[in-house]
């Protein structure tokens, strides 16, 4: 996570005119939150992701004087980065999109099947809390994302996956806008990261994505032990001659 220096100099440059913030969060890579599947997902998945509405300017409420600053949040790049590595640990292989349609994506990366994300929803904003000694900027970030997996003859897969990250960072001194920055930067990290492993975790465990396994067959009758010749059969018992009928 980036870490934004901050200094009284900036808090007069506020206080004398608007200021411009931008931030780039870094989300960590969502591995170290995901627990790996016991087998993934088989096949190569060409992986397109649009992420064009992912920069925008942050709502700010409660100035302490940071108001007539713009804090832009460029999540672009950490949310790319996110999914990629989230999806790479789930499936067996995955392949960037050659940005063709889904038809002429299967037949080139000779795929199973093409996942799309793009992104649907960024609501980054912050609220400066003020106190007795100090104030608090606790930001919070709302995030969503329209998913679709096609395969060769069917679309496997269509919804929208949500998450949210926020963060509070105290203001050391008295507008110390760069605060603002540092708590939109945390707050979206943590929303990119949740977002990531949320798709990952709904695709692996989505049964027209996985395959259905085999049907388990009994197994074959095991052969008893071997068995010797048969005894020579018992001779048969001599028969009596009929008794006589005396004639008076």
């Amino acid at each position: 996570m980036i870490r934004y220096g901050r200094s009284r100099a900036v808090g007069a440059l506020l206080l004398l005119g608007g200021c411009s913030y931008h931030s780039m969060p870094q989300a960590p890579p969502p591995a170290s939150a995901l627990t790996a599947p016991a087998r993934r997902v088989p096949g190569a998945w060409v992986v397109q992701l649009e992420t064009d509405r992912l920069t925008r300017q942050a709502g700010l409420s409660g100035s302490l004087g940071c108001s007539a600053a713009t804090y832009s949040v460029d999540a672009g790049a950490a949310f790319g980065e996110a999914v990629r590595t989230a999806l790479a640990l789930a499936f067996e292989r995955t392949v960037p999109s050659g940005g063709g349609s889904s038809a002429s994506e299967l037949r080139r990366a000779r795929a199973s099947g093409v996942i799309i994300v793009q992104a649907a929803q960024f609501e980054p904003r912050a609220d400066i809390e003020r106190r007795s000694f100090g104030a608090t900027v606790r930001a919070t970030t709302a995030l969503a994302a329209n998913v679709a997996v096609d395969r060769a003859s069917r679309r496997a897969f269509e919804g929208t996956i949500e998450a949210s990250g926020d963060a509070a960072v105290p203001i050391g001194m008295m507008f110390d806008c760069g605060a603002v920055r540092e708590a939109l930067g945390e707050a979206t990290g943590r929303a990119v990261q949740q977002l990531a492993a949320r798709i990952s975790e709904r695709l692996a465990q989505t049964p027209g994505i996985r395959p259905v396994p085999a049907a388990r067959r009994p197994p074959p009758a095991q052969p008893g032990p071997p068995q010797g010749p048969a005894p020579p059969a018992a001779p048969a018992a001599p028969t009596s001659p009929p008794a006589a009928v005396p004639v008076s």
